[in-house]
């Protein structure tokens, strides 16, 4: 444990509060204890693992509940520039934190939160997805009262989708006031949540391996044209899976580089076009656009057939998946097919 003195400014009598914390063993949670001094600082003693800049006289930015139904004014927080944010939840005599980013960086270099950062947090559901599928949301609100979270707009993220943490992200020790507090709410169930941390636990390659997972054949997702490379995580009841593409591209005087940049909403889908009848072929199909898809070699007339409702092609180079033929990830992108046709 490590003790730090604060100096007790404003304070005219030499007798007051000491506040120090205490880690449960095994729990996650810090209990907090309130004690008279007499001496010229208030020490207080902060928990292993915990920098002193996190440890705060009073919790700060406490909630108390993820359903938006049972929101109330306190719940409401402001985390405006702040590069780590935490919140606590309370969990018997204590409280239980979790420190969260909006988007963090390479050399550990956070993205502060934007400007008017200021609403609640909840946890969203999509209808008709696995249970696992879940995720923390922050709905920016006009002002602290519950009633104006219908009104609300989600937190952005710097790709324009909404920011989140997904569910199989929580079990994360980062993360131990979101877990307890879904549990309290029933937002999750006990056996749900063993089988995320059990999906988290047995693939930790990437700190961004959960956001955007695919549980589903055409389930939307985000891709950036710009890049040559494309990540599809696939999780199933008890299996998490990485795809890895690697897009065609040209070459320009021995150098690689890629004809086209913009980002877009696509989907996978089993191909219907006459060239495939009768083979197990994947096709992409943009959604919807979210940066403008350009050439960047100038007037390349290919970039226009890149349309919402389009299929991906580079060139005249349609962009498809063979489950029958391609060994690295057919296995895999197979697992997003109904079972009644994989």
């Amino acid at each position: 444990m490590l003790g730090i003195w604060v100096s007790p400014l404003g304070l005219s009598c030499s007798v007051f509060r000491k506040a120090f914390f205490r880690r449960t063993r095994g729990t996650g949670v810090i209990q907090r204890w309130d004690g008279y001094a007499t001496r010229s600082a208030a020490k207080i003693t902060v928990p292993e693992g915990h920098h002193p800049d996190q440890v705060y006289r009073r919790p700060k930015r406490m909630i108390t509940t993820l359903r938006p139904e049972n929101l109330s004014k306190s719940d409401c927080i402001d985390i405006s520039h702040v590069e780590a944010a935490t919140i606590r939840v309370p969990v018997g005599v204590g409280f239980a934190p979790s420190v969260f980013y909006y988007t963090k960086g390479a050399n550990n270099i956070n993205t502060p939160f934007p400007e008017n950062t200021r609403g609640f947090l909840y946890y969203h559901h999509e209808p008709g997805y696995p249970p696992a599928a879940g995720a923390i949301r922050f709905r920016l609100t006009s002002d602290d009262n519950p009633s104006s979270f219908m009104a609300g707009k989600d937190l952005l993220d710097t790709r324009g989708l909404p920011w989140c943490i997904p569910l199989l992200r929580i079990p994360r020790p980062k993360y131990i006031a979101f877990r307890y507090q879904l549990l309290q709410d029933g937002l999750i169930t006990e056996s749900l949540w063993e089988r995320c941390k059990t999906l988290s636990k047995n693939h930790r390659s990437s700190q961004r391996t959960f956001y955007g997972a695919l549980h589903f054949l055409e389930q939307p997702f985000f891709l950036d044209i710009s890049s040559s490379n494309f990540t599809a995580t696939i999780v199933t009841e008890d299996l998490v899976e990485v795809a890895r593409f690697h897009f065609a591209v040209k070459w320009e005087k021995g150098q690689q580089f890629q004809p086209y940049k913009g980002c877009c909403m696509a989907r996978l889908e089993r191909s219907t076009l006459a060239e495939h009848m009768g083979k197990n072929i994947l096709v992409i199909r943009i959604l919807e656009i979210l940066k403008p898809l350009e050439s960047t070699i100038g007037d390349n007339e290919d970039v226009k057939l890149l349309s919402v409702g389009s299929l991906l092609r580079f060139g005249n180079r349609l962009v498809t998946v063979d489950l029958d033929r391609d060994a690295k990830n057919a296995s895999k992108l197979r697992l997003l097919l109904p079972s009644s046709t994989s």
